[in-house]
């Protein structure tokens, strides 16, 4: 069996592809496949990959169906004992799979999901995430996002789970939360996705191990996505999470009070389409809820 399939989501990226998929040529680790499952680029992107034709398993949409139903596309038809989910704006050093795969050999049976060390493509001193982290007000970050790489993150160690941009996940965790063949949540689109499968892989408990040796460089928000399109997303996406995973206590009604309000009405008057996230989420109140339920069944 192959050993890494490698899941690219590509949407306008015509300044990035290329060099992804170069540094992927240059691993000295060779046991993978590359699929590229493009959401109806308006660029060069699908004439740029076209010239991997042979390299590269091509999937073309017919318009963007996000980043997760890609992810989703693809992982139904590859053939990978592990799966790597890739940004377009990703570079890999030379020895990521190899670092990966050496990890692997080491892990236990409940070890599910692998992250990266992902540096910032404009500055690799800077952290991008080395994981994922939920605070007590169940706001979702980067852990050491914007931190000066210090070594401070060269420790092993369990997260709660990847940042997709570079993750690594074992195909028999994903079959295991896999709900009516939909790994990712495909209401998502893009962003927050990552949360979500890491909570649901948790509940069903799989393990997350950070790999500091493995490292790769981010360059952030290759589609060109406006920052007022992104908040929409991470806005609605917050709700969905909570929707869906969350136990919803008595002391929530204080987060909301503290965060939740005073957030919206900042969006309110700085970027409207945070009204647009909010009838989003309530329109698919009772499709999350339903969500909620076979999470539960876990």
């Amino acid at each position: 069996m192959i050993r890494f399939s490698i899941l690219i989501v590509t949407y306008n990226s015509e300044r990035d592809i290329r060099q992804c998929l170069d540094s992927i040529f240059k691993q000295d680790f060779g046991s993978y496949e590359i699929l590229v499952i493009d959401n109806a680029s308006h660029d060069r992107t699908r004439e740029i990959v076209e010239e991997y034709k042979g390299m590269v398993r091509i999937k073309n949409n017919d318009k963007n169906y996000g980043f997760s139903e890609g992810v989703n596309t693809g992982i139904a038809v590859s053939s990978g004992e592990y799966i790597l989910t890739l940004n377009p704006d990703v570079v890999l050093e030379n020895n990521f799979l190899s670092e990966v795969n050496s990890s692997i050999d080491r892990l236990g049976n409940d070890v599910g999901m692998l992250g990266a060390k992902i540096l910032r493509a404009d500055s690799e001193r800077l952290i991008d995430s080395t994981g994922l982290v939920l605070s007590g007000f169940f706001r979702f970050f980067d852990r050491g996002s914007g931190e000066k790489d210090s070594g401070q993150y060269d420790n092993h160690t369990d997260i709660l789970g990847p940042c997709a941009a570079a993750a690594i996940y074992r195909r028999d965790m994903l079959d295991d939360v896999n709900i009516d063949g939909e790994y990712f949540d495909r209401d998502f689109f893009y962003l927050i996705e990552d949360f979500d499968i890491a909570l649901r892989a948790r509940k069903k408990s799989w393990k997350c191990l950070y790999l500091p040796n493995a490292v790769c460089y981010h360059k952030r928000n290759g589609s060109g996505m406006s920052r007022k399109y992104r908040q929409h997303y991470a806005f609605r996406n917050r709700y969905f999470l909570i929707l869906k995973n969350i136990e919803i206590e008595p002391h929530f009604i204080f987060y909301f009070l503290v965060y939740d309000i005073p957030r919206f009405i900042f969006l309110f008057f700085t970027n409207p389409g945070a009204i647009g996230a909010i009838i989003n989420a309530r329109r698919a109140l009772k499709r999350m809820l339903e969500k909620r339920k076979s999470c539960k069944a876990f």
